[in-house]
């Protein structure tokens, strides 16, 4: 699975955004990736960092643009 490295996480925290939203597939190892990122931002930052992942049969290549923006637009304050 995927994750988001420290450095990646130093990047994201010096754009000092005030809401990150992190997407992964929803299998096994998109659910470790996720836990590992969030790992990442664990007691870095008092941004919030959510968590999104899709539907165990969906892969992020298989979503339209609509479809994707229809997933996240509940999401984004």
């Amino acid at each position: 699975g995927s994750h988001i490295s420290d450095i990646q996480v130093g990047k994201l925290l010096a754009k000092k955004p005030s809401q990150i939203l992190l997407l992964f597939d929803g299998d096994e190892a998109g659910r470790k990736g996720a836990l590992k990122s969030y790992l990442g931002f664990y007691n870095r930052t008092e941004t919030l960092v959510e968590i999104l992942h899709l539907p165990v049969e969906k892969d992020p290549d298989d979503l339209t643009a609509k479809e994707l923006q229809d997933l996240l637009n509940p999401c984004i304050l």
